[in-house]
């Protein structure tokens, strides 16, 4: 049975529906009279409850090509598809990097690449990048290199020109330093030089921006 008060002595306030609001938007759009109220009480505007009720994902995605180096990673990841280039990917060992690899992956290897997959050991090496790594992608003839959720701050690695061979696009969403490693590309809404409204994103859906950016592309061309 209901009481008065929450558990936490606050009191329950019923809020008073607008029913003649709520009868437009059942005539209007053809819906229930019990949604029509729900809807009403949410305060939706009338013009979007078609698409509050029926969402579509490409509606309220803002524009990937916003952050720096999209579209160059983009043109760049389109030339190693057309050129059977091998590829390799780098990631952090937690979920957000799995994550990050999972998508990348099942994306790339459609196109029939050689993809090459290498995660850092967490006890031995810890995060991010390394030489080890780098010089293994290097002998086996790896031309792209993707790291993700890590790479930002890989200064010291990649600065190495002994791996100068392989052009490398980071998609991180770590905060940055002033200073960026010297590499083809580096996607990340935390980069220093970056003004948008994206920091909050986790590096898998830094990862998915760049699909919908790389899928835009290919579908033009």
């Amino acid at each position: 049975m209901y009481k008065n008060k929450s558990i936490l002595s606050s009191k329950w306030i019923l809020k008073e529906i607008d029913e003649r609001k709520a009868l437009f938007i059942s005539q209007k759009n053809n819906l229930s009279i019990f949604l029509s109220k729900l809807l009403s009480l949410l305060e939706i505007d009338e013009e979007y409850i078609s698409q509050f009720l029926n969402p579509n994902i490409s509606d309220i995605l803002p524009d990937p090509f916003i952050l720096k180096d999209m579209k160059k990673a983009v043109e760049r990841t389109i030339i190693a598809i057309r050129e059977k280039q091998k590829i390799g990917i780098l990631a952090d060992y937690d979920v957000d990097g799995s994550a990050s690899t999972a998508i990348l992956y099942k994306f790339l290897i459609k196109f029939n690449l050689d993809i090459v997959i290498k995660i850092p050991e967490r006890l031995t090496e810890g995060y991010g990048p390394n030489t080890r790594i780098l010089n293994e992608f290097s002998k086996e003839k790896v031309n792209l290199l993707f790291t993700l959720d890590c790479g930002t701050s890989a200064h010291n690695t990649f600065n190495n020109k002994k791996n100068s061979n392989i052009d490398v696009i980071v998609i991180d969403h770590h905060i940055s330093e002033h200073i960026l490693p010297n590499i083809y590309s580096i996607i990340n809404p935390n980069r220093y030089d970056e003004s948008n409204e994206l920091k909050d994103l986790a590096a898998v859906g830094v990862t998915f921006f760049f699909l919908i950016a790389l899928r835009k592309k290919l579908r033009e061309q």
